[in-house]
This record gives C-alpha cells, sequence and structure tokens, in this order.
C-alpha cells in the first residue's frame, strides 16, 4: 500500500445540489438539463472553477454519481445533485511535500548554531547557551 492509500491526503468529496430554471414560467429547460446530463455522463475529469474549491486547491473533478428530481407544478424547474471526487495527483503531492522540505530546509539554516526541538505540531528553537545554563549535570 502506498502512503497515498493509507493517508488519503488530498482527497475531497464534493457535493452539490441546485436548481436548472428556465425563465419561461410553463416551459422545461430541455438544452440546458441535456448539457448538465452529457457533463454528468462524461466519464472524464471535468475542469471547474469556483471561488469556494480554488481556496482549497480543487480546480478539477470526476462525478461519482449524480441525481435528477422534480418538484410537483415546477414545469420550468429542474432539481439536480451530484457528487463528484477530486484526487490530488502524485505528482502535486510530491511537489507539495518538496516545497515543505525545502522550507524545512530554509528554516534549519537560518537557525544554524541553535537547537531545534520538534513535538508534532510545535516547532520551537532554543539557544544552546540557555538549555546549558538550565540544565543540571550529573
Amino acid at each position: 500500500m502506498s502512503r497515498k492509500e493509507l493517508v488519503g491526503n488530498g482527497d475531497y468529496t464534493i457535493k452539490v445540489s441546485g436548481k436548472i430554471v428556465d425563465n419561461q414560467r410553463d416551459v422545461y429547460p430541455t438544452k440546458e438539463v441535456q448539457k448538465f446530463l452529457e457533463i454528468m455522463n462524461a466519464n472524464d475529469v471535468i475542469l471547474c472553477y469556483s471561488p469556494f474549491l480554488s481556496n482549497i486547491g480543487i480546480s478539477s473533478m470526476v462525478v461519482k454519481s449524480f441525481t435528477l428530481s422534480q418538484q410537483k407544478g415546477m414545469r420550468n424547474v429542474q432539481d439536480y445533485s451530484f457528487e463528484a471526487l477530486f484526487e490530488k495527483s502524485l505528482d502535486e503531492m510530491q511537489i507539495e511535500e518538496n516545497e515543505k522540505q525545502h522550507f524545512k530546509a530554509k528554516k534549519m539554516e537560518e537557525t544554524k548554531g541553535w537547537i531545534q526541538i520538534t513535538k508534532e505540531t510545535l516547532t520551537e528553537v532554543l539557544n544552546p547557551k540557555s538549555v546549558l545554563q538550565q540544565s543540571k549535570w550529573i
């Protein structure tokens, strides 16, 4: 099993629901629904843009499932929902890992001559002289 399989790093499930509406009151939005179905049945990566999704680095997705439903008396409205997946590629994850390592190496270079103590999410940099002054030697 790879690290990606174990951790699932970078995977997101995206759930969307909405309405396709024709401006004419009694006219079903046939062309728009056909376009929606074409996208949902593409069985391929769909490029997308949303300010919300771009904040978390999502620019594409693969549709997992979708539904169409209709409310009584709403002839010009087609309700829809779909679930999609976003999965960072291994290349993207490797680039991110390299950037983290570069940042860490840069910080280590900046703290040269100091002691760095790392505990899970807490990193503390100490001056060795202060450590020696505070330690009691046996």
